[in-house]
């Protein structure tokens, strides 16, 4: 008699047990500290109406993924950075404008993340494990922040406080002394010791630029749009650090994003499709982002071909160096073993089996207008 009751309660606990599945996934960054450990973050959806941000790891060059975080809630996970197989930062920004930033101290297994209520991140990067940059802006207005840690995100100071107006794009830094940082519509700041003074540069003439890269001291690239055309178009070149730039390429009907050189004559860019198209009703014109493309040169940027093309969305790239790179974007993910000449397609690293998931665990904790979440392990 207890041996059928119990069979008929656990026969309803397992009927009555309803676990919300994975119905959407699309990862935005993708980010390779060797040749086979990776991650991937982006945002997901489950279908009890649940929307959060999502992070996986491969171990075996992106051919399987381990989903590792389901979580913060209503974040979407943007963009990553790792100095080695342990230390890694993401950060994210909800629909509200707030801003997120994820931390592991070993390979993702747990996560700590803290949410900004005022700003938001554009831009992380890290030089090793404890000293890094993280680009801000506030929400609700045009007003942009450079900041700085030496403590591998513990705490952060503001180095550069821009004010209203200042719409700040995206980062790069050489080493621990030399870093750019660009803002919308052509102002670039130049840091030769760490960010503690900033040098301000102007881009050619209206255009801003909104992705840059750099070789050397002197020499780098970016990619940039004018007032006129909200499509960033144009490629730019320096051999001065930054202080004056040439148009070196435009390509029309493109809308140009990240970009990786090699060395100084091989690169690549990613981007999509800009495209215009014509109501023959209403004679009425619209202005669509489709698919994705990846550009490559081998002439310093002077000249570019397509080495990839998909209708699907492409959002982001990586090279490890200049063979070996990776493109994520909405329901593709692709690797690249020769510098772009061929490109295959790797599974998309989505599962709905919850192996590997870290568990919940919330103890908010207030720190000034940062509220720190943390936890042995951290999820949804």
């Amino acid at each position: 008699m207890i041996k059928v009751l119990f069979t008929i309660l656990l026969i309803c606990l397992t009927v009555t047990t309803i676990r919300a599945e994975v119905m959407y996934v699309e990862f935005y960054d993708v980010f390779f500290v060797d040749e086979n450990n990776g991650w991937v973050a982006g945002l997901y959806g489950d279908s009890d109406n649940t929307v959060g941000g999502i992070v996986a790891h491969t171990n075996d060059r992106g051919n399987t993924w381990k989903i590792q975080l389901k979580g913060p809630k209503n974040v979407n996970l943007s963009n990553i950075c790792f100095v080695n197989n342990s230390k890694g930062w993401i950060i994210g920004i909800s629909g509200l404008g707030q801003g997120a930033l994820l931390h592991t101290e070993n390979g993702g297994q747990n996560w700590e993340w803290k949410i900004d209520d005022s700003f938001f991140p554009v831009a992380i990067n890290f030089v090793d494990s404890n000293e890094g940059w993280l680009i801000k802006n506030r929400h609700d207005s045009g007003y942009g922040k450079i900041l700085h840690t030496q403590d591998g995100g513990e705490t952060w100071q503001v180095q550069l406080d821009l004010g209203m107006g200042a719409v700040l794009d995206s980062s790069f830094f050489l080493n621990h002394k030399e870093g750019w940082v660009v803002q919308d519509y052509g102002r670039i700041y130049h840091t030769v010791d760490g960010g503690q003074n900033w040098d301000k540069y102007d881009s050619d003439g209206e255009i801003g630029c909104i992705s840059v890269y750099f070789i050397t001291s002197e020499e780098g690239w970016a990619t940039g749009r004018n007032s006129t055309n909200y499509n960033p178009k144009y490629i730019l070149h320096t051999i001065d650090g930054g202080k004056s730039w040439t148009i070196q390429s435009v390509l029309e009907n493109s809308w140009l994003m990240k970009m990786y050189f090699a060395d100084k004559n091989e690169g690549w860019i990613f981007g999509r499709k800009f495209v215009k198209k014509i109501d023959p009703v209403s004679n009425t014109t619209s202005e669509l982002i489709e698919g994705g493309m990846i550009l490559h040169t081998d002439d310093s940027g002077r000249t570019w071909q397509t080495q990839f093309e998909t209708e699907k969305p492409l959002n982001s790239m990586y090279f490890l160096n200049g063979k070996s790179g990776w493109a994520i974007g909405r329901n593709i993910l692709i690797y690249t073993k020769d510098g772009g000449n061929t490109w295959a397609t790797l599974n998309y690293p989505l599962s709905t089996d919850e192996t590997g998931v870290s568990p919940i665990m919330k103890l908010p904790v207030t720190w000034g207008h940062i509220k720190v979440i943390r936890g042995d392990n951290i999820g949804k």
